[in-house]
């Protein structure tokens, strides 16, 4: 057939094992020629048609994606609700929780790192860090005290960069009628599930060998009120978070106010078990590890 030239039209086929369809398309898109085409199909064969020249770097970089190391993070959130009292008795009298992070970074005697509200994992006099010593205590403290309670303790493991959710709470069924027709006389049912309680989706995206940038993006929600043909009123609240993160260390993530119990009005968002009258606040704490090393 002869020597080929690099202008020459040729046909890649070869398996991605990285990348899924979409992500193929868009590595190859910045390396086609104006005549190239690409197919990516859901099982990972993927066919490129180009120059010889345009093939050659595609599978290069193909081959440098297949060969680069894969890192898995392993991710655990805390989501704690106290009082205001449980707050005062222990130390943690904060408005908003950003307060509680700076009050561990002005501990004396200790390294300080102070980051978009979230308080480095430093170490004390026993060793244990600062930040992990207080999440025990109060992780402790919820197996005795009524007013304290852990929200959701959620564990990922993720590969670095892929987003991992975890949802807790009740689908409710709400009821709306709809009056149709010219005269308003013909009314239809449905009905329309609302997702209450609490949403969370994290991400690490490694920075170095022990450093990764988290980002937490939390919600929760509650119906408050349902109008039949409106539909239902929710109160939402939540944060989004990116930080970097040491890996092993403890972190306050945010906090969240849920207002004082006598006075709300949210009907089904019940998870726990709490009773009480008193303000709650949502502490979210989180812990990083990257699993060994990466792998090949």
């Amino acid at each position: 057939m002869g020597t080929r030239k690099p202008e020459d039209k040729v046909l890649l086929v070869r398996k991605s094992r990285r990348m899924n369809d979409e992500q193929v398309l868009v590595a190859v898109q910045g390396f086609l020629s104006a005549d190239g085409t690409c197919t990516a199909l859901p099982d990972g064969l993927v066919i490129v048609g180009d120059r010889l020249e345009v093939i050659e770097r595609v599978s290069q970089m193909m081959d440098r994606l297949e060969q680069a190391p894969s890192v898995v993070w392993c991710v655990q959130l805390h989501v704690i609700s106290m009082s205001d009292k449980d707050l005062l008795d222990f130390g943690l009298d904060v408005n908003p929780a950003l307060e509680l992070a700076a009050g561990y970074a002005n501990l004396s005697n200790v390294t300080k790192d102070l980051t978009l509200g979230v308080v480095k994992g430093v170490r004390g006099e026993g060793g244990d860090s600062v930040a992990d010593a207080s999440l025990t205590a109060v992780l402790r403290a919820t197996r005795n005290r009524s007013t304290m309670h852990i929200v959701a303790d959620p564990l990922f493991t993720c590969v670095d960069g892929s987003p991992a959710t975890v949802t807790r709470g009740l689908k409710i069924p709400i009821r709306q009628s709809m009056i149709t027709g010219t005269a308003g006389t013909t009314v239809s049912n449905t009905i329309r599930f609302v997702q209450t309680g609490l949403e969370a989706t994290a991400t690490v995206r490694e920075i170095s060998d022990s450093v990764g940038r988290l980002t937490l993006k939390l919600s929760v929600a509650d119906v408050v009120t349902v109008d039949p043909q409106l539909g239902p009123t929710t109160d939402d609240q939540g944060f989004t978070c990116e930080t970097d993160v040491q890996a092993g260390g403890v972190y306050l993530l945010g906090g969240l106010r849920r207002g004082k119990k006598e006075q709300s009005k949210g009907a089904f968002l019940t998870i726990g078990k709490k009773d009480n009258s008193e303000a709650d606040v949502w502490l979210v704490w989180g812990k990083a590890y990257r699993i060994s090393k990466a792998l090949q």
